[in-house]
């Protein structure tokens, strides 16, 4: 049996110009998962993103990647905020119970 109460998604590697749409999708079932939580790294950048598996410098801000995903990712941002008590409520239950909701 695996205990799948507190998984989430990790996305990373989002750095040409053709990743906002693979972005907002995961963003987008990621708001539904018990952890919602994008990766990224604040400057200097010590090593570089080309050169590295897990380069840093990374943005994992929502507004980081233009006005169109921000609006897209602020709309499932508020979707989250509005699931939170349920979210935390079956997370406790999990937590108190062993039960898998």
């Amino acid at each position: 049996m695996v205990d799948k109460r507190y998984w989430r998604i990790s996305w990373w590697k989002f750095y040409d110009s053709e990743f906002k749409e693979l972005l907002i999708r995961w963003f987008e079932f990621a708001v539904y998962c018990p952890i919602l939580r994008m990766h990224g790294d604040r400057e200097p950048h010590e090593f570089p993103i080309d050169n590295q598996v897990e380069g840093t410098g990374a943005p994992n801000e929502i507004w980081s990647f233009g006005k169109e995903t921000f609006d897209i990712l602020r709309k499932q941002v508020n979707i989250r905020e509005a699931l939170k008590p349920y979210i935390n409520s079956c997370m406790n239950e999990a937590h108190e119970k062993g039960i898998l909701s």
